[in-house]
Order: C-alpha cells, then sequence, then structure tokens
C-alpha cells in the first residue's frame, strides 16, 4: 500500500462507517415507520451541500478582491482544524500568491513548511506551486511541464477515493496548459484543454483558460483568444500576470511564449 493511501484510507475509512450506520438507521426507522430521522438526516445533507455551494461562491468572490489577503485569512482559518491543515494552507495561500503575482511572498509560505516529512501527495502541492511559479514568474513552460508531471505522480491515489477523479482532471488540464504555452504541444491538446474547461470547477479552470487566450493570441485567432481571456477576468480579475488588460504583463508573458 503507497503512503498516500495509507494516510488517505484511515479517515475515509472513518466517513464510511459513520455513513454505513446512517444508512441502517434510516433503513431500521422507515421500516418502523418512524420518518422523523429519516427527515433529519436529509436536512443535515441539503445543509451539507448548501455548505459545499456557498465555499466554493466565497473563493470565487475571494479572488475578486484586489489582492490575496483576504483568500489567504480564509484558507488558513478553514483549515487550521484539518489533519496536517497548516500544510494545506499553505499550498492554497501560496497559490493564490502566485497567481496575483506576488511571487516572492508564494515562495517564502513554501518555504514555511517542512514538506518532507508529509506523505508525498502533500510533496505534490507544493510541487503544482512552484510549476505555477516556473509558468508565471520565469515563463519557463518546459520547466513548468515538468514539475507539473512531478506534482501528478506525487498526488496519485486510488481512483476509489473520492475526488481523486477532478483531482486527476485539474492536474492534467495543468499539465496540458504547460505542454500548450512550450509550443510543441499536438493539436489534440488544444481540444482536451478546451474540453476539460467544461468539466473543471470553476477557480481551476484560470490557468487553462489563460494558456489558451496566450495560445490563440499567438496563433492570431483574436476571438477565441478574447473568449477565454474573458473568463479569466471575470474569475480572477485583479490577478495581474493572467490578464490581458494589465497589458505590460500580458504582452511580456505573450512575447515570451512565442518561441
Amino acid at each position: 500500500m503507497d503512503a498516500n493511501t495509507k494516510h488517505l484510507l484511515p479517515m475515509w475509512a472513518i466517513a464510511l462507517a459513520l455513513g454505513g450506520i446512517t444508512t441502517f438507521g434510516i433503513a431500521a426507522a422507515i421500516m418502523r415507520g418512524d420518518y422523523l430521522v429519516p427527515c433529519i438526516v436529509l436536512t443535515v445533507g441539503v445543509f451539507i451541500l448548501l455548505q459545499r455551494w456557498y465555499v466554493r461562491r466565497k473563493i470565487l468572490l475571494l479572488f475578486r478582491e484586489r489582492t490575496p489577503d483576504k483568500a489567504i485569512a480564509y484558507y488558513r482559518r478553514s483549515t487550521s482544524a484539518l489533519p496536517n491543515g497548516r500544510a494545506i494552507g499553505s499550498y492554497l495561500s501560496s497559490f493564490a500568491l502566485a497567481v496575483y503575482g506576488e511571487y516572492d511572498r508564494s515562495r517564502e509560505e513554501l518555504a514555511a513548511v517542512s514538506w518532507g516529512s508529509l506523505p508525498p501527495m502533500y510533496e505534490g502541492f507544493r510541487t503544482h506551486v512552484l510549476s505555477t511559479l516556473a509558468l508565471l514568474q520565469e515563463k519557463n513552460p518546459k520547466k513548468a511541464l515538468d514539475l507539473a508531471q512531478e506534482a501528478r505522480d506525487l498526488c496519485s491515489v486510488s481512483s476509489a477515493f473520492p475526488g481523486s477523479a477532478q483531482s486527476r482532471k485539474a492536474i492534467e488540464a495543468h499539465m496540458c496548459a504547460c505542454e500548450l504555452l512550450t509550443g510543441e504541444a499536438p493539436d489534440a491538446t488544444v481540444s482536451r484543454l478546451e474540453v476539460s474547461l467544461r468539466e473543471l470547477n470553476a477557480f481551476a479552470l484560470v490557468l487553462p483558460a489563460w494558456s489558451l487566450s496566450l495560445h490563440f493570441s499567438r496563433s492570431k485567432q483574436q476571438d477565441k483568444a478574447n473568449k477565454y481571456a474573458a473568463i479569466v477576468r471575470e474569475l480572477a480579475p485583479h490577478c495581474h500576470p493572467l490578464n490581458a488588460e494589465d497589458s505590460t504583463a500580458f504582452q511580456s508573458a505573450r512575447n515570451s511564449y512565442a518561441g
């Protein structure tokens, strides 16, 4: 059994056990003609779904702020009680700093955690941020692609774990974005990336959409470039390295990735 599975299995085993007990309790209550318990469980389930929607909505709103500070404060607060919450909060905060162009702060945030003492997936989180920094700060898509592939391997877990398929789609879309900006990607990469934008959670769209806007701008297909640039502006209007509105940064990126 690999280290990531050993790390995740106890947490999901507890969740599955509680789910099984709850299901058994609901079935027993219905057989007795007692519908109070099922109604309570249904109410709790609806509340959890609404809370998940609220969290996703809140994160989207935080990335429309002019600085990343509110997003960082939220990440630190919301992850503090999780297992290895300090590392998860650092990963999320450093990614936010990277897309806002605060590269030194992003690296400092990563340096504050002893990643080597944690399961490989956490090193994968760190490597994902380093890939983002290679893309945005260093403008080195080949290095970014190598790091993204490394992050994928480090974060690899069984598809049996809930959320693993969506996470894999996100990292593979990031890899496609890096590959696209090397200028050596096959035509299929563009198609895969465009399809992935319909499957990813909202903020996971930002870097793939940005890469497509640069690709189509470089290819003189301005209508398509504008389409994807508009997605980036909608989701992250003040993340200056990603926005055509910040003309200096955008033109510099386009020129750097042009060849």
